[in-house]
């Protein structure tokens, strides 16, 4: 949003008879599309990539014990959907800040910076148990995907805490554009 407003076609987009929430619809579901994409192409990049150094054997876990084929597909299917679901936090931040700014750079610096702050917050131990209440906390349970059997239980915490964070912010966004003056 923050480059439609740098641009002055924000102002056209909205005369035009665009209601904003539909306009704001097609951003997000634009900007999902876009970012499941580029993870696909850095799955498959990285597949090609390791197929051509190291071979098409079987999967070794970093945890002790190798999967067969086909169970390595499906590990890397959950990694690859839970990966996605934790890209909702810095996506909801930077929906949020694109709607408050009107400087594009500004709107991705926001989110940047503020997802390495809260990582770094994340990372204090003396927090103890209050870190559990940050959204990135759970980003890397996906490694939980590598071991045998595969506990779900933090995955199913950080893929709710992503949905219901992402969820927040486009609501806040939402909230904020509507009311937002499109003029200036």
């Amino acid at each position: 949003m923050a480059s439609e407003a740098s641009w002055s076609t924000l102002r056209y987009l909205l005369a035009a008879p665009v209601p904003r929430r539909r306009l704001l619809r097609a951003k997000v579901i634009v900007g999902l599309i876009l970012t499941a994409l580029t993870l696909l192409v850095l799955i498959v990049a990285s597949l090609l990539i390791g197929w051509a150094a190291f071979g098409g054997s079987a999967l070794t876990s970093p945890f002790g014990g190798t999967f067969s084929a086909t169970d390595s597909w499906a590990r890397l299917g959950i990694v690859a959907a839970y990966i996605g679901l934790m890209l909702l936090i810095p996506a909801g931040i930077a929906f949020l800040a694109s709607v408050l700014t009107d400087v594009p750079l500004g709107a991705v610096g926001a989110a940047v910076v503020l997802v390495i702050v809260l990582n770094i917050v994340d990372a204090l131990e003396a927090l103890g148990d209050l870190r559990r209440l940050l959204p990135g906390h759970y980003g890397d349970a996906w490694t939980a995907a590598l071991g045998d059997p595969i506990v779900w239980s933090d995955m199913a915490i950080g893929g709710a805490y992503a949905v219901v964070f992402f969820a927040v912010m486009v609501a806040a966004a939402t909230l904020r554009f509507d009311h937002k003056d499109i003029t200036s």
